[in-house]
C-alpha cells in the first residue's frame, strides 16, 4: 500500500520525497529546512543549477541521493485545481512502486494550498 504524507512528519529512508516546484522556483534553505537535509538540498541544488529540471507543468524528475530518492514535479508558472489533478495521476503513477512518500509543494504566486 502507497502512504502519502502531505505534513513534515519524519518518515523512513525507504520513502521517497516528492518536491512540488514551480517553473523557475529559486529554492532557498529556509523553504524547506524542515523537509530535506542539507546533503539532499544541496543534490537538488545542484539539479537545479544544471537545467536538468525546469519545473513546467507535468515534469517529473528523479533523482538519487546517497540516502534517499527525491522526485521532482513540476507545477508550471500557474497552478490550477486541473493541473494539480493531472500531476497528481501523474505522480501516483511514477509512485505506484513505492511504498511511502513524502510531499513539499513550493510557494507558487497566486495559489493557495491548504
Amino acid at each position: 500500500m502507497l502512504e502519502i504524507i502531505f505534513n513534515g512528519k519524519k518518515v523512513g529512508r525507504e520513502a521517497v520525497k516528492v518536491l512540488g516546484l514551480a517553473e523557475n522556483y529559486k529554492m532557498k534553505r529556509e523553504d524547506v529546512k524542515t523537509f530535506l537535509n542539507e546533503d539532499e538540498f544541496g543534490l537538488i541544488k545542484e539539479v537545479l543549477k544544471r537545467n536538468d529540471f525546469s519545473g513546467k507543468n507535468g515534469d517529473f524528475l528523479e533523482v538519487e541521493g546517497r540516502c534517499s530518492k527525491i522526485l521532482l514535479m513540476g507545477l508550471g508558472k500557474e497552478v490550477s485545481a486541473l493541473s494539480l489533478r493531472k500531476n497528481g495521476k501523474k505522480l501516483a503513477k511514477e509512485l505506484f512502486r513505492n511504498t511511502e512518500a513524502v510531499v513539499y509543494v513550493s510557494k507558487v504566486k497566486g495559489c493557495k494550498l491548504t
